[in-house]
């Protein structure tokens, strides 16, 4: 079975820019249930979990057609989620990896203006 992601910092170690409850409606709530669901549609069909979990995006037909959607959607949440909470950190750190720094320089100007850009289009967000 995959074993579940564990965090890296407490549920209110993103306090102020992620609530203490957002991160356990995230973690208890949606992860872990994708990973359950996930692991036992695998389960059902004799899946060895010998393969990371990205193995099954490209692999995806050694599976019966009538549980791939399950498998994708469930593989899809997990992935995501553990991707959300691997990006974020309570330590203030700006180094941004290559080739992802390149891009937004090319792309905005400077990483500077791409978060001054990301700020005021989520500011104007309806909520």
């Amino acid at each position: 079975m995959y074993k579940p992601y564990i965090l890296k910092y407490d549920y209110s170690g993103l306090i102020p820019h992620i609530s203490k409850k957002t991160m356990e409606v995230h973690y208890n709530g949606h992860y872990l249930k994708y990973l359950k669901n996930l692991n036992e549609v695998l389960e059902k069909n004799n899946y060895s979990f010998k393969y990371p979990i990205s193995w099954i995006f490209d692999n995806i037909d050694v599976f019966p057609i009538k549980d791939r959607d399950t498998i994708i959607y469930n593989a899809g949440g997990v992935s995501n989620h553990e991707l959300y909470f691997d990006s974020m950190s309570p330590k203030k750190d700006n180094y941004i990896p290559e080739p992802l720094n390149s891009a937004l320089v090319r792309k905005f100007g400077s990483v500077k203006r791409f978060y001054e850009q990301l700020s005021d289009l989520a500011l104007d967000l309806p909520g």
